[in-house]
């Protein structure tokens, strides 16, 4: 956390105003509360579906971990492609959150999972193809966004980048939610597609959109809209994926 306090503010893109916590020099209490609460958030969810989480406790901590910093990793690359930094920057900036993220997941595992492996397989599903179904509900939500709802009208994209940074993100999304997905909790592939939605990947999510705001002089309501249209569509994607192919309903157990 204090190595990213120390470069993002170096890296600003500058075709955009320094937000007022960047003016009156308070970007590392903010920053700090909101990172320490994204992590307290994230070892709750943690907590919550570790026991549905099947291998060693230090491998559920690792899938966990690595689900959440390729999100912020990528995440923080979307600036790239909506501003005047390069990738490389982004990278930069994203790393410090991410592998904090990791580290703290990899403690999680080692300190509060237990060792489960799978007992019973009642409906074997078709994993590759939910996540897919997913990704392709994020992609093109979020061009729908664009298009109708313009939550890119603030920002100067960049077409091609655009397009490969949202083509990743839902492919990373729908590993998400293929490592995740049928961890959360609920008696039905349904409940358990909606705690995904708003538990599991949501908070994070939310967390994260709000995070750009603390650095750049952008409307808050704006990073809201988009998360929230993100999760609608992801969402829908969830829904398809429980009527076409379901989850891979995985029993575990210690």
């Amino acid at each position: 956390m204090l190595l990213h306090l120390v470069v993002f503010p170096l890296t600003l893109p500058s075709d955009f105003v320094p937000s007022i916590f960047v003016e009156r020099g308070l970007v590392p209490p903010v920053a700090g509360i909101g990172m320490l609460v994204t992590l307290g958030a994230l070892s709750i969810v943690f907590a919550l579906i570790q026991d549905r989480l099947v291998g060693k406790r230090f491998v559920k901590g690792l899938w966990f971990g690595i689900a959440f910093t390729g999100l912020w990793v990528l995440g923080f690359t979307e600036v790239s492609a909506l501003s005047d930094t390069t990738l490389l920057t982004e990278v930069i900036n994203g790393l410090p959150d991410s592998l904090t993220i990791l580290l703290m997941s990899l403690l999680l595992g080692f300190f509060i999972a237990r060792d489960t492996h799978v007992t019973d397989k009642k409906k074997p599903g078709n994993q590759l193809g939910g996540a897919a179904v997913v990704a392709a509900a994020f992609f093109m939500g979020r061009y729908l966004s664009y298009w109708v709802f313009k939550t890119n009208s603030i920002f100067h994209p960049e077409p091609n980048a655009v397009f490969i940074w949202t083509l990743a993100m839902a492919a990373w999304i729908g590993l998400v939610y293929g490592i995740l997905g049928n961890a959360s909790l609920g008696h039905s592939p349904m409940k358990r597609g909606l705690f995904f939605i708003g538990v599991v990947f949501g908070i994070d999510w939310l967390l994260f959109n709000l995070f750009l705001p603390i650095f750049l002089d952008i409307p808050i309501w704006n990073m809201v809209l988009r998360a929230l249209l993100d999760l609608a569509f992801i969402g829908l994607g969830v829904f398809v994926n429980v009527r076409i192919f379901g989850f891979i309903d995985r029993q575990a157990s210690a």
